[in-house]
């Protein structure tokens, strides 16, 4: 079921509802009222014959009132009270006076006040009233006068008949055309939901999540629906861009990483076989090419463990973030380079007290390391006249590290390229797999940092490294 329907139906029930309810009640304050304003014209009629003149005319006149016949006992009746109301006087237990129209009650004690009593089928509301006569020595004065005022409850059933037939027709009519207004009401509200809808159709038949969703649909509830939408799709179209490229790059790092890894497998490959074709080979000869293999074998290592850490890098989160101090960590680095490089040297110069980083412990140690290891490799110096600086400075909420050598440096054209994947300074005569500056930069961004590579005063590359502290 649409919502407009729902909306007619809810409309058109409440309406019903609230017809029935306020029918009810109009129908019990009429009958109260029609009760209350016959009870008056009872009692009224009875107060009025009760005047003490009335009562003394009534009691002195009653044989005479009696001896009359129904006509002109109503004409001399009709004189003093309301010939319309039904009235009967008793003196004693003889009727005196009883006009046309009184119903023919059994002779009962009637109980003073208002009573509901039903004769030949018919009910009506009587009001007795019984007026104590003093005592007198005269026999012929009765010792009480009874006045009894009855209507019948016919003309009040017809009236509340009437009122109930004239409202059930007002009820229908009033929740006909509730349901006629819900029906409208709902079309009108739903109208900017039905544009929204369209609007999101459009987008998603063509597909293009760079679409968005005009505003200006009216209530301020559907505005922040159309609002939702425009996030949600620029949420997706941020997400489905970030899932190609990362496809487009795990291609290319496909590519690449079958590129790399076939050079060092083909190079082993060719020696084993020189190895199984010529086993008698002079000894100098197989101990180069098992050179060659172990070399290869080494390099092959190296490539796989840089592409672990790549990986890990890709897929490392928050919780393995924690407090670390700088200066202890670049000191475990340095340590760990000049056991294996113990020719060349590394200045360290740190201003005391260095506030705490936050960051991966081990991914900050392949930051660094790397960068050194970089320094190694393509300085184009030998270890004895390589000369790495490292100094760090806090500058606002950063600390700025700067990794300087004295080797050949990086052209300018190139600062940038060197940060990719598997690629290598034109400069470049080592055997570096092209990962190393990409790790490090890997690393940066997942840290909040910036990298800058510059021309050191060394003469050769400056890696300017800035990285939040803990405050």
């Amino acid at each position: 079921m649409s919502l407009r329907s729902r909306i007619t139906l809810v409309v058109s029930g409440f309406t019903a509802l609230i017809v029935l309810i306020s029918g009810g009640v109009i129908h019990q304050l009429t009958e109260d009222d029609i009760r209350t304003h016959l009870d008056n014209r009872l009692y009224w009629q009875v107060e009025k014959i009760a005047e003490p003149g009335l009562v003394s005319n009534i009691l002195t006149n009653r044989r005479f009132y009696s001896s009359l016949s129904g006509t002109d006992q109503a004409l001399k009746v009709g004189s003093f009270l309301d010939a319309q109301i039904p009235t009967r006087v008793f003196v004693g237990r003889d009727t005196a006076i009883a006009t046309g129209g009184f119903p023919n009650f059994p002779l009962i004690s009637f109980p003073e006040g208002f009573s509901e009593l039903e004769a030949d089928g018919t009910k009506w509301r009587v009001y007795t009233k019984i007026l104590k006569i003093p005592p007198s020595r005269s026999p012929r004065i009765p010792p009480s006068v009874t006045i009894q005022t009855a209507m019948s409850w016919d003309s009040m059933s017809t009236t509340l008949r009437d009122f109930r037939e004239r409202f059930f027709i007002i009820g229908i009519i009033a929740v006909i055309g509730a349901g006629i207004g819900g029906w409208f009401l709902g079309g009108a509200a739903l109208s900017p939901i039905n544009r929204l809808r369209i609007h999101t159709e459009t987008v998603r038949s063509s597909q293009d999540l760079s679409q968005r969703i005009p505003g200006n649909f009216g209530p301020d509830e559907v505005e922040i629906l159309a609002q939702s939408l425009n996030e949600m799709l620029s949420r997706l179209e941020f997400n489905v861009q970030k899932t190609e490229q990362a496809l487009s790059s795990s291609r290319e790092f496909a590519s690449n990483v079958a590129h790399e890894l076939r050079t060092p497998l083909t190079s082993m490959k060719m020696n084993l076989d020189m190895l199984e074709r010529y086993p008698d080979a002079a000894t100098e000869e197989r101990a180069k090419m098992l050179s060659n293999i172990i070399r290869e074998q080494d390099r092959l290592v190296n490539r796989m463990e840089s592409l672990r850490l790549l990986a890990r890098g890709d897929l490392s989160e928050e919780d393995v973030f924690e407090e670390i101090d700088f200066a202890q960590l670049i000191q475990d680095v340095i340590g760990s380079n000049q056991n294996q490089k113990s020719k060349s040297r590394i200045n360290l110069y740190l201003p005391p007290d260095l506030p705490l980083l936050r960051g991966w412990r081990e991914g900050l140690s392949v930051l660094f390391r790397n960068v050194i290891e970089n320094a190694y490799v393509h300085s184009g110096v030998v270890d004895e006249n390589l000369v790495i600086s490292i100094s760090a400075e806090v500058i606002d909420k950063w600390i700025e590290i700067c990794i300087d050598d004295n080797g050949i440096g990086i052209d300018e054209f190139e600062r940038e390229q060197v940060m990719g994947r598997f690629v290598r300074g034109s400069k470049n005569t080592g055997t570096g797999s092209g990962l190393g500056l990409s790790l490090v930069d890997q690393q940066v961004n997942i840290h909040g940092g910036s990298i800058e590579i510059s021309r050191s005063p060394l003469d050769g590359a400056r890696v300017s490294i800035k990285l939040p502290i803990v405050i």
